[in-house]
This record gives structure tokens, sequence and C-alpha cells, in this order.
């Protein structure tokens, strides 16, 4: 991984490539023996893997770019993943570049052609109105939700890939005095915009001996985009795309919520986190929030989530925070996370939800098992 900031004075490829080099030397493999390649980007313009790779390639290894918003490289894993399972590549490549201080502070930008966004609506908006339906619904205060942020920072405080590493620890009421952006969330709920990047080596069955050593198995990868769906929707629950995607990679990989030891998910704002602890079945609908409140979901709890810091504090590099995630649950699994290390974990998750479209749901989500 490329640790997650501001990189004004880099490019889009020197930032991705530090990335694949610390992956290829990590798995003790050479670019040439890397067969194909998928790329993750969302806002760095046309063949960003091209560019990437460009000082660095040494034959014309197939490059495929991946535009899946936020869950971008989350899905270059799962075709990296297909390529192998099919026969076809034996070493493969997944790689995840992002580079958002290019386009300043605020939101990033939507595409006006979206009858929702025409009209305004963003995506901070989008969870503040699920938070305060959650809020009002289980009896939850903001007070209480600020507690995502003050775990997360405490994780990304210590982790050395996060952007606010070494960063000072938040209270709740520094949680909801910061500015805000939309009722109820406040600047420090809502995830920074990062410059990062984070890249992974799969390699197929048949040369996993050469690798057993640090080997992490991807038991499931399952990717569900949303359908198309007018009317109601209980903005308290979520999405459809994101419980299937949960539902399918629990069977591929033939667990369930209470085999799962470590979780990286997507807490892009404050109230994710919490309807996402309530998808993976750590907990009854509506308990999400108090099973943070009891401490379950910190670093030493029963299911510590986001130990890296998450979104919030790791940061988000949309395009690289899929295999960020996945980084982080290797690291933990082989016992040699750069941050807090989670108590002899076996089986680790990532969930990345990725944007969304009018009556659309969810653009995609992703989760990955692996285990070792």
């Amino acid at each position: 991984m490329k640790k997650f900031g501001k990189y004004k004075q880099l490019t889009l490829g020197q930032i991705g490539q530090e990335a694949v080099i610390h992956a290829l030397k990590d798995a003790s493999v050479s670019f040439d023996e890397i067969e194909t390649i998928y790329c993750g980007n969302v806002l760095g313009g046309p063949l960003a893997g091209q560019r990437l790779l460009s000082d660095l390639a040494t034959t014309g290894v197939p490059i495929m770019n991946v535009d899946n918003a936020c869950a971008s490289s989350s899905t270059a894993l799962n075709l990296a993943f297909q390529s192998i399972k099919s026969g076809e590549t034996d070493i493969a490549l997944a790689v995840g570049v992002e580079k958002l201080s290019a386009f300043g502070s605020g939101v990033l930008p939507t595409a006006q052609d979206d009858v929702d966004a025409s009209y305004g609506l963003t995506l901070p908006a989008i969870y503040a109105m699920r938070a305060k339906r959650y809020l009002k619904t289980y009896g939850y205060d903001s007070h209480q939700l600020a507690e995502v942020s003050v775990k997360n920072r405490l994780h990304g405080a210590n982790n050395p890939y996060a952007h606010f590493y070494g960063k000072s620890l938040l209270t709740r009421e520094q949680v909801n005095d910061s500015m805000m952006i939309a009722d109820p969330i406040t600047l420090l709920q809502a995830s920074p915009k990062s410059d990062g990047a984070a890249s992974v080596v799969l390699c197929s069955e048949r040369v996993l001996k050469r690798f057993r050593t640090k080997a992490v198995e991807i038991m499931g990868t399952a990717v569900v985009s949303g359908k198309f769906k007018r009317g109601y929707h209980d903005m308290a629950q979520p999405d459809e795309p994101t419980v299937e995607s949960i539902e399918k990679a629990y069977k591929q990989a033939g667990v369930s919520a209470k085999d799962i030891d470590v979780v990286e998910l997507h807490d892009a704002f404050s109230i994710a986190e919490v309807l996402y602890t309530e998808a993976l079945g750590f907990c009854d609908t509506g308990k999400g929030l108090e099973f943070l409140l009891e401490g379950k979901t910190y670093h030493k709890g029963i299911k510590p989530i986001n130990v890296s810091g998450g979104l919030l504090s790791r940061g988000h590099a949309v395009g690289a925070t899929g295999l960020a995630q996945v980084a982080e649950i290797c690291w933990q699994l082989q016992g040699r996370a750069p941050g807090f290390q989670v108590d002899n974990p076996k089986v680790g998750l990532t969930l990345t939800s990725g944007g969304g479209i009018s009556n659309f749901q969810n653009g995609a989500s992703v989760v990955n098992i692996l285990s070792i």
C-alpha cells in the first residue's frame, strides 16, 4: 500500500507504482511473471493502469481498467480471481489508485444527468437521511453516533498507512462540534478525500507451493449491483445489493457471521458502519450502534471492525479503497498488521460499497472473505 494522504507533487502513476513495487517484493514475484493486471480507478482519466505501469512493464501483459465507483479495486480483485479460477492465469496483479487532491475540497463531482444529482442530492445528504431515520427509529442520538469516528480515529492514529496516522484522538464532543456537513453528519463523520494506492498479487493453486508460507486464501468474492426500483425505501436499512453480496460471499466461503474474526468495511460516513455491522449479521437490526457502544467492534472487541481506521481515518482514495481493505485484512491474518493487531484472526472480511444512481440503490457492493 501507498500510505493514504495528500500527494500533490506526485502523479497518479507515481502514487500507484509504489504500491505495485511493494506488492511484488512482498510476494517475491518479478514483474515479468505477472500474466494479467486489473486496475481500479475512478477519477484519474483514461488508461490509468497503463499510465501507472508504463515505467515498470517489460512485457505486453494485458491491463484492464475498472471503474465501479468506490468498489473499483474490489471489483478488480474479483476479476483477477475469476481469471485465475478459469485457468487462464496463474499469477495476476490487482491494483487500485486514486489522486483526489487534484479535485480540491468539497464533495466529489457527480453525473449531472442523474435525476437526483441534478436536483442537488449528494452522498453526504443520502447518508445524513439514513442517519436521521436510524437514530429516530431506534432511539439513539447524534452524540452516540459520533462514537464511530472516535473508534476509527483511535485505530487510524496507530496505523502508519492511514491518512490520520499520529493525529490526536477524538472525543464525541469534538466530533459533534465539527463543521456540519448534512445534519446530523459532521465533518469528522465524513471520510477525507485521500490520495493513495494498494496492490495485491494473486496466484493459482497450481503454483501455490512457492508462496505457501505467506499465502492468504480468497474463500469467497461476490459483486452485486443494484436493481432499478421505484418507490419506498427504508433508509434505516442497508441496501439490497449489500445484503445480497454478503449472503453470496458467506455461501461461497461456507461461513457465517460467527466465523468472521476481523472486518474492514465501507464507513464513508459514520452511519454506514452501523448499518453494515447489522447487515453482516453481527447483531440484530437496530442494535448496530449499541454493539459499538459496548466496545465490541474495537480492536480488542469480539468483532473488530476497521482496525485500520477505516475510510474515516485510514482515508478514502476512492479507486484504491477496496484493495486497501484487502491488504489490511491480509496483514491481520498473517499477524503483521502495521497498526493494532487483532488476536489470532483466521477469517477476515472486506465490504466495499460503490456509489449509486437514481432508483438503482448501490451501484455495486463487493464482499471478499479471506482466510489463513
